[in-house]
Formats: C-alpha cells, structure tokens, sequence
C-alpha cells in the first residue's frame, strides 16, 4: 500500500479547492493576466475578476463589496486588523486593547506612529 503524503506547513500556503481553481483560471491565462490597477485591456480584465470576487464574497457574508478587502498574506491582513482596530479606538476616545501580549509591543509602536499628528492626515 502506498504512503499518504501529508501536508502540515498550512501556515505557509494551503492546496487550492479544485472550485477555486476554476474560478481563477479565466484569469491567470492570456487574456486577464494584467495588474488590476494598470488602466490597459489586461488590467481592466484582471479588475473586472477582482470586483466580481468581492461582489460573491460580499453576497455570502450579507456585506457591502467596498467591505471586502483582499491582501497578499496573513501578515497584511493581520496589520490590517490591528491598524483597524487602533483608528476605531481613537474614534472611539477609548484605550486600544490587543488580545496577544506576544503583539502588544509591536501594536503600541504602530498606533503611536499612526495617531501622530505628523502621519495622521496620510490614514484618511
């Protein structure tokens, strides 16, 4: 009987589900390859993709499509997070709490630099 492969590095990078797969194939081909920021066909074809993905990701969750914010990694997307969570705060008034002393240290420093009046304006 052969050995199973298991993979156990999902921290870095998981499989792709086959129906994930077919969705981004129309855009990882000749015809949709383009920066969706560069205003060329490419591009425009690559933009297109992306704001039909927020649209069905935003219909499954009961959101707004300008609420789906998609990064390229776990880091962005947890720097993300925190940096939303210090301007709620100062909105707020109220002290920022962060749940992982592990972090507390590093999100200290960003919401010092991010509050300041000099960086301010540059989060608007």
């Amino acid at each position: 009987m052969p050995k199973r492969l298991v993979y156990l590095d999902n921290a870095a990078t998981t499989p792709v589900r086959p129906e994930v797969l077919e969705a981004m194939l129309p855009y990882l081909g000749p015809d949709a390859f383009g920066n969706p920021s560069s205003p060329h066909r490419f591009g425009r074809a690559a933009r297109a993709g992306v704001e039909e993905a927020k649209r069905t990701i935003a219909a499954a969750l009961g959101a707004d499509p300008g609420q789906v914010i998609f990064t390229s990694g776990g880091t962005e997307a947890d720097n993300l997070a925190v940096i939303g969570c210090a301007l709620a705060a100062r909105e707020r008034g109220g002290p920022s709490r962060c749940p992982r002393s592990n972090i507390r240290r590093s999100w200290r420093r960003r919401t010092r630099w991010l509050v300041s009046g000099a960086r301010r304006s540059s989060f608007r």
